[in-house]
């Protein structure tokens, strides 16, 4: 995630429903320790910014000030993973450490965290941040939120198309996507096919079959089930309505992707894949754009989805580390208010904790897709799910939907790269 200026995030970006907990909010801290205050030492790292890590710890430090904290910085996200595999390899394991989609399983197989399952800080976090992060009935990590992501649509553009109602099917968002398509100088649709967080295929996928069989890696992994099955649809209807039709051309996979955020900014593209980290640059483009959110409806308009995840700051607690008292009381403090308010305005994460709700409740450009997406849980990233192999897993399928676009395979051939890799 891209380091925000804090201004411009307070004025666009720092957003949690209500919805996203109960009515008793997390009350900030007098600063005072407890009769039985932790002390001694406390390790870390991640790949968070200073003014963020240096935030958190200030606010540990009232409350626990017997605790000397000390942080590492690796860079995210091949950076990190090997920093941190070194650490491990020579005896000088962090207490609190990162869990992300490309070291998750590689932890749990090796038993490398502590199971937070019955922990007390695992009952802050909000139903839906427990249920994107709980693997085979457990959690082993906390989050206090994320992003939140999907269509960025100009609602100007989308009036002088004649559009009203947001796409109930996903026929009628490939529709608006071609009347948009159809106004002078605007290119309809973009597609980020180089990511995979933020493709339209992610939300669509989700959409398609998460309402349906919401256990399919489980089916995967026990083979009763190939990723063939569950991928080639997606890439079928991705093939036959956007590339065929032309709606996204190879032209437009070729254009740098911060180019293609300016293009949005500027009145040039109807709508792109997008999420909260894109508003920083769009304000500094222009202010006055009039867009919001919208999410990515299945074929038959019985489910909605949107991008992005519950998973940050999702920090989890080293076997090996030798203060896991300290760690767990770090892991409660990030839920205090003065933390969390300290995570929406530097780092741009969106707080959805049971209770905690800021002044920009009800957000013009994102309070559809917090609504809708966040706070039930309604948000994907595949590399999230998959269960192996996940680094190639994720480059397989940028290769693979960009060779779709470019006509060099067919749709089962990409969807059945994945079940090359898995079983390999």
């Amino acid at each position: 995630m891209k380091k925000i200026v804090s201004l411009i995030l307070t004025l666009t970006m720092a957003v949690c429903l209500a919805s996203c907990g109960s009515s008793n909010a997390p009350e900030g801290n007098s600063g005072q320790p407890s009769s039985d205050s932790p002390s001694g030492e406390l390790s870390i790292l991640t790949w968070y910014s200073d003014e963020m890590m240096e935030a958190w710890i200030d606010h540990y430090n009232e409350l626990y000030p017997d605790v000397n904290v000390e942080y590492q910085y690796a860079q995210a996200v091949a950076p990190y993973m090997e920093k941190l595999q070194g650490l491990i390899m020579s005896n000088e394991v962090p207490d609190i450490v990162l869990m992300v989609a490309e070291n998750r399983y590689d932890f749990l197989e090796n038993d490398y965290v502590l199971d937070l399952t019955n922990e007390d800080v695992v009952g802050k976090m909000s139903e839906s941040a427990k249920k994107q992060i709980t693997f085979d009935g457990k959690i082993y990590a906390v989050t206090t939120g994320g992003s939140v992501g999907g269509l960025l649509v100009n609602m100007d553009l989308w009036e002088q198309a004649g559009l009203q109602e947001d796409p109930a099917t996903w026929d009628e968002l490939v529709e608006a996507m071609k009347k948009l398509g159809q106004l002078d100088g605007v290119t309809g649709f973009i597609d980020n096919t180089a990511d995979a967080a933020i493709s339209i295929a992610t939300p669509l996928y989700a959409a398609t079959w998460l309402n349906k069989e919401p256990d399919y890696e489980n089916q995967v992994e026990a083979g009763e089930k190939t990723y063939a099955d569950y991928w080639e649809p997606i890439f079928a209807t991705l093939k036959t309505d956007l590339y065929d039709t032309g709606i996204m051309t190879a032209e437009n996979m070729g254009i740098p992707w911060d180019t293609v955020v300016n293009n949005f900014a500027l009145g040039k593209v109807g709508m792109i894949m997008g999420a909260s980290w894109n508003v920083p640059d769009i304000q500094a483009i222009n202010p006055d754009l009039n867009y919001k959110v919208m999410g990515i409806p299945n074929e038959d308009g019985s489910s909605k989805y949107y991008c992005g995840d519950c998973l940050e700051p999702s920090m989890c607690v080293m076997k090996e580390g030798k203060n896991q008292e300290n760690a767990l009381a770090f892991l409660e403090s990030l839920f205090d208010e003065e933390s969390l308010t300290a995570q929406e305005e530097i780092n741009g994460m969106i707080a959805c904790v049971e209770g905690f709700e800021t002044s920009y409740t009800g957000n013009e450009i994102f309070g559809e897709a917090l609504v809708e997406g966040m706070e039930p849980g309604n948000q994907f990233m595949p590399q999230s799910y998959w269960k192996k192999s996940v680094d190639e897993m994720v480059a397989a399928y940028t290769q693979n939907n960009q060779a779709l676009l470019l006509g060099e395979k067919t749709p089962q051939e990409c969807a059945e790269a994945f079940d090359k890799i898995y079983n390999s």
